[in-house]
């Protein structure tokens, strides 16, 4: 069996305990790390797609029923996620004040939140409806505004 086989089987072993994802660690021996770190990373990109492709206002919504149909809600998970989520948040505050995507990292940190709390995911669906009036209405005051015009002198 190819080492990506070993992992793929490894992280689709569940237990009885949340569904929580159990790695057996007599099938990840053989495997190197790197194949384990390209399942997660596609994963995360797979996820983050799916959350592009919703319709604003149930992004977040369906991004838990995603997380509850895939058994990554509930127990230690839950806790991991949590702290995940909060490293996130801190990580967009510093780039707030430095040059980065901040706005990426607080919207993963909303993710990861509303993966675990069906009220989370409500209140920011809801937000974020409430955020794209108000980016619409900044734009169109932006664009209303015009340059003074100055002329030439002579």
């Amino acid at each position: 069996m190819q080492p990506a086989r070993f992992a793929q089987t490894a992280f689709a072993k569940r237990n009885n305990h949340g569904g929580c994802v159990k790695l057996v660690l007599q099938q990840l021996a053989p495997v190197s790390p790197e194949p384990v770190c390209r399942l997660m990373i596609n994963k995360v990109k797979d996820d983050l797609t799916k959350m592009k492709n919703d319709r604003p206002g149930k992004r977040f919504r369906n991004e838990h029923k995603r997380a509850k149909a895939h058994g990554i809600t509930g127990g230690w998970i839950r806790v991991v996620v949590i702290i995940l989520a909060i490293v996130s948040a801190a990580i967009g505050v510093v780039l707030v004040f430095i040059p980065g995507p901040a706005f990426v990292f607080f919207i993963l940190s909303g993710a990861l939140v509303a993966s675990q709390w069906w009220a989370a995911a409500r209140v920011l669906d809801k937000n974020e409806l409430v955020l794209h009036r108000l980016w619409r209405w900044a734009k169109r005051k932006w664009s209303s505004f015009r340059k003074p015009h100055h002329p030439a002198r002579g």
